[in-house]
């Protein structure tokens, strides 16, 4: 899961401008505060009555399911929302923003807050399992293994940090970028750990998982962009990367840091970007509120383009399992969701009360 820097349009209106060499991610207040972490402050999910309305607005489209998703706000709240677009439930106020989610194997859901606090819960009951504090600097980027066991966490300080999911204990910390951690994407066997920064590079990492150590080995740096790295997203089988970038590019890699594509997105910067499960599409989201499709064999721009409002970014996006819907969440405090065959928007939410900052689909 990926934020970006904190030189992003949308503090505009959220957060203040920061140098591009700055640490912090650019979709993320460096609040600094000193969170107490506890369970106890985390609450549970709790179930809406059955009466209340959902924050739904229905729009032209395609009658067709679409994916369970969570959403994490400005607003601090997480919130699950159903296959026809209803808010079912939602976890307690965190002391912060909330700048990415992760689900995890085993059915339970991280976030990484502004104020520097990783929370994890339970799916299925909504129960708070684990809390701590991962940095005095907000949490921007969350990767797992695959067991779920252990949580790399990528933050302002430019620092990566291994920790125990169960017991909360940190298993290493390594001072991986001189910039702001943006994003992080894990291999398929998770044996590689990508990272994307503001200090404008990606670096590749050998992760070690052995006897609960979450070592990290530096293995390889590639000067990416000429702005800050603010998305990243791996295809299926570890094919291909794709990253953004404020410099208004999309960039694909091989992951032996071989570049593939280079696609102008935007003058105003690139914000987002996700890759369709059968690996052939980009999807990126500007800071204009443009969304667009890429054909990753040509690199080229597909005619369709979708539109959160003007002057607002896209922060985040995430293809369906399906491959046939994209959700787009914003600056706009939207979360939307768009047909890919035909071009039509399905719905959109009213989702949070101040800038969309995460999304994940759930299984």
């Amino acid at each position: 899961m990926n934020r970006t820097p904190e030189n992003h349009p949308i503090n505009r209106c959220t957060r203040p401008a920061q140098p591009k060499n700055a640490s912090v991610n650019c979709l993320r207040r460096d609040f600094l505060r000193a969170a107490a972490s506890g369970l106890a402050a985390l609450g549970g999910f709790a179930a809406l009555p059955a009466m209340a309305a959902p924050p739904v607005a229905v729009t032209a489209g395609a009658d067709s399911e679409l994916p369970t998703i969570v959403s994490g706000g400005q607003d601090h709240r997480v919130k699950r929302w159903d296959s026809s677009g209803r808010l079912t439930d939602t976890p307690g106020n965190l002391e912060d923003a909330v700048n990415v989610l992760l689900v995890l194997p085993g059915g339970n859901l991280a976030a990484g807050a502004a104020d520097g606090t990783v929370h994890i819960w339970s799916l299925a009951d909504g129960k708070a399992l684990q809390s701590f504090t991962a940095s005095k600097g907000a949490v921007n980027a969350l990767a797992c293994s695959s067991d779920g066991k252990m949580i790399a966490v990528g933050t302002a300080d430019g620092a990566i940090t291994v920790w125990n999911t169960t017991n909360g204990k940190r298993l290493s910390e390594t001072p991986a970028h001189s910039g702001g951690v943006t994003a992080m994407q894990l291999s398929s066997d998770g044996t590689l750990l990508v990272s994307g920064s503001a200090d404008k590079t990606i670096r590749i990492w050998k992760v070690s998982m052995a006897a609960d150590s979450g070592r990290l080995d530096y293995k390889s740096n590639i000067a990416a962009h000429d702005d800050a790295v603010t998305g990243m997203a791996l295809a299926t089988g570890d094919s291909m990367l794709a990253t953004v970038s404020a410099d208004g590019y999309l960039k694909t890699w091989r992951l032996d840091g071989g570049l593939v594509g280079r696609m102008k997105v935007s003058d105003k910067g690139a914000a987002s970007v996700a890759i369709s499960p059968d690996g052939k599409l980009a999807a990126t989201g500007d800071n204009d509120g443009r969304v667009r499709l890429w054909n990753l064999t040509t690199s080229a721009a597909l005619p369709t383009i979708f539109m959160h409002d003007k002057d607002s970014a896209v922060t985040a996006i995430a293809f369906a399992a399906n491959g046939h819907v994209l959700v787009t969440a914003g600056a706009d405090k939207t979360i939307r969701y768009w047909n890919i065959e035909n071009g039509q928007k399905l719905k959109t939410l009213a989702a949070h009360d101040g800038a969309v900052r995460a999304l994940a689909l759930l299984p």
